[in-house]
């Protein structure tokens, strides 16, 4: 018996009913703590009683912790490297923005001498101006005062209707499908909450 065998099963002895000696070997302990799920040996234990199933949660606490102290140490990293590369981007940002309202201005002084000048084509990019098409913005208020011939109406089917309805009279209109509802299972760790 190997000395991590020998601590987790001290470990178990704490908790009743703790899991027997073919679960725990089924778990291929060997493996323990890397990848159990994925041993060949976890791959056919199962859960028998209770305590074997808090034993199981007290694992998935465990492996949800770590992923959260790895989530948490990832987004700190993230967040540094964030805030670096926002000042970069605002540095050069106004080098971008210093230059575009200069070769704006250039555009504006060329098409005014030749309005056909819609385009000015250089050896490292271009220049160009469209005339943006007409729209149309209306306030809230104002939409209940235009004629009806100005508004559009969305029509969409009340699912919750429907469902009640066929729930009701078993009868299922043209064009619909009932869905039935699956059981789903989740896990959650951390005792009564």
């Amino acid at each position: 018996m190997s000395a991590m065998e020998d601590s987790l099963r001290q470990h178990l002895a704490q908790f009743d009913p703790t899991p027997s000696d073919e679960q725990i070997e089924a778990l291929g302990i060997s493996d323990f703590p890397g990848d159990v799920a994925g041993s060949q040996a976890a791959q056919g234990w199962r859960v028998e009683d209770q305590g074997a199933a808090d034993w199981a949660l007290r694992r998935i606490a465990e492996a949800e912790a770590k992923q959260n102290a790895a989530m948490a140490l990832a987004q700190q990293q993230i967040a540094q490297v964030n805030a670096w590369l926002e000042k970069e981007l605002a540095k050069s940002q106004r080098t971008v923005d210093y230059f575009t309202g200069r070769l704006t201005d250039y555009h504006r002084q060329v098409l005014e001498q030749d309005p056909k000048a819609k385009t000015v084509a250089l050896p490292h990019g271009k220049l160009t101006a469209r005339q943006s098409p007409d729209r149309v913005e209306v306030a809230e208020e104002a939409v209940e005062t235009l004629p009806e011939s100005f508004k559009r109406i969305k029509v969409e089917p009340d699912k919750k209707a429907l469902l009640q309805h066929i729930k009701q009279t078993g009868e299922l209109p043209e064009g619909v499908t009932l869905i039935p509802g699956e059981i789903r299972f989740s896990v959650k760790t951390g005792g009564d909450e």
